[in-house]
């Protein structure tokens, strides 16, 4: 798996280029458009999102790559973005870019079979000769990710229905909700960078009393000085943290996507469970 859910384009390697570290690559070379042009001029394979950003295929064109341009979520269930778009920072410059879609599509783990599936069948067509060795590490992987599919289904299942409301501090859970039932309030839109209007707060405070949400959760990307002071003024707790855009680091409780789900998936059943 990737390091970074965001935007940024990954690729495959050509043997030809410079074989690509070990360790993941930093954020700080991905904030760099002109390392981003020289990194894809030596891939084979470019993975992109139909749900990501315009600035994406943009960076790729610019690039000079010849390489084949796979889109990760071609084929998958994909909502559209109530915002219109989001907020990225390049530097200190934060930089609007309206996109119809909602880009949180991993939420969902049916999507992330989706991803694998297009990885697979990508891979497969670069690289015939390791198709076999792909094909099987896909199987491998799909079955990971139908069980713990079906592991969160029970587990909400288990969650009394008038207990699954949750608030967390922008809306990157809608895949989430829609696949396994869980109701996230938020005071921000899908950007982290949009500010919550005082009266937008208090109106998200008499829907979090009216629904009687069961927990208030921080999210491990975003500022949670606000859903603390939700949380302070809602009469409940802080739940935890939720993992939303990123991993974490490696020693960390979310270093890949299926420990990043479980995580999630455990901190929110622990706290739903709660009197």
């Amino acid at each position: 798996m990737w390091r970074r859910f965001s935007w940024r384009p990954v690729g495959f390697s050509s043997p030809a280029c410079r074989a690509p570290p070990t360790e993941p690559l930093s954020q700080e070379f991905f904030m760099t458009t002109c390392r981003i042009q020289q990194a894809l001029i030596c891939y084979v394979i470019t993975f992109t999102s139909q749900v990501a950003f315009a600035q994406e295929d943009r960076l790729v064109e610019a690039s000079g790559t010849e390489a084949q341009i796979v889109e990760l979520t071609a084929g998958a269930d994909i909502l559209e973005d109530p915002a219109g778009g989001h907020y990225h920072f390049i530097g200190d410059e934060a930089i609007f870019h309206a996109e119809p879609h909602d880009p949180h599509a991993w939420q969902s783990v049916a999507n992330a079979k989706v991803y694998v599936e297009n990885i697979a069948t990508a891979f497969c067509a670069a690289d015939a000769a390791g198709c076999t060795t792909y094909a099987e590490n896909a199987r491998s992987y799909l079955a990971e990710l139908t069980a713990l599919d079906a592991e969160i289904h029970e587990t909400i299942a288990a969650i009394p229905e008038d207990r699954r409301v949750v608030v967390v501090a922008h809306n990157a859970f809608r895949y989430f909700e829609r696949d396994y039932g869980i109701s996230f309030l938020s005071p921000q839109g899908v950007s982290t960078e949009s500010e919550a209007a005082a009266a937008d707060v208090a109106s998200l405070i008499r829907e979090i009393r009216a629904r009687k949400a069961g927990a208030v959760f921080a999210e491990n990307i975003a500022d949670s000085r606000l859903v603390g002071q939700i949380a302070s003024e809602a009469g409940l707790a802080l739940g935890g943290t939720l993992y939303s855009d990123a991993l974490s680091g490696l020693d960390g409780p979310a270093p890949t996507y299926v420990l990043l789900i479980r995580h999630n998936l455990s901190t929110l059943s622990t706290a739903l469970a709660a009197d």
